[in-house]
């Protein structure tokens, strides 16, 4: 899921800017609407970066939890359609506010270590005054969401130890609760509340991106 909300990310970014001149010249002789253009461009590609995800999971998923089943399969596609079309909007946002190709990337760099850093993933410890950062990583809700499809019934204890003190290693008998495996990783929130924050992510950064594409002064996008 991390992944997938990266690579919509970086394929989106690069839209705009890339079209600038274009979308400019068409605009001059009335061909077209901003908002058509918007539309068009924001569902193009839309396609080829759901159809990604499928065959990689549709590979992967069998390879390594052949025993969840088909309905669990679906639900995963499904979330992993979602990261890759959220990752897409701020791919958006941030390629629609920066028409320079050299900023918008080093810009993109900047706000995905932040969003997965402080979404939870790396860094367990983070500190109060950054807490907050964790509702805006879409890293985090997609990752929740896929986690609580996967952890429904109780895990059994492999003697490993990796989930100690859930775990002692050598272990091989006991059974764990879902909900305290999910606990235990942070998982937060239910799975609709999840995939809901990431539909809200998937339009409120396009809307912002066409706000600022609406907005920016004709000397701006020369």
């Amino acid at each position: 899921m991390l992944f997938w909300v990266m690579q919509g990310m970086f394929e989106a970014l690069f839209s705009f800017p890339q079209d600038r001149v274009i979308i400019l010249k068409e605009r001059a002789t009335k061909s077209y609407s901003l908002s058509a253009y918007f539309m068009a461009m924001t569902a193009a590609d839309l396609p080829i970066l759901v159809f990604l995800p499928l065959v990689f999971i549709s590979i992967s998923f069998w390879m390594v939890v052949p025993t969840l089943g088909f309905a669990t399969f679906i639900c995963i596609v499904g979330v992993a359609f979602l990261a890759i079309i959220t990752g897409q909007a701020f791919g958006f946002l941030i390629g629609a506010t920066f028409d320079d190709i050299k900023k918008g990337q080093a810009v993109a760099t900047v706000v995905i270590l932040f969003l997965m850093l402080l979404g939870g993933f790396l860094v367990q410890d983070i500190p109060a005054w950054l807490s907050w950062a964790k509702f805006l990583s879409p890293f985090a809700y997609a990752s929740n969401a896929a986690l609580l499809i996967i952890f429904q019934n109780p895990i059994p204890c492999d003697g490993s130890g990796q989930l100690s003190p859930l775990c002692e290693a050598g272990d091989t008998t006991s059974l764990i609760p879902a909900q305290n495996v999910l606990e235990y990783v942070g998982v937060t929130l239910s799975v609709g509340a999840n995939i809901g924050i990431l539909l809200l992510f998937c339009f409120v950064p396009r809307l912002l991106a066409y706000t600022s594409l609406r907005h920016k002064k004709a000397g701006e996008r020369e």
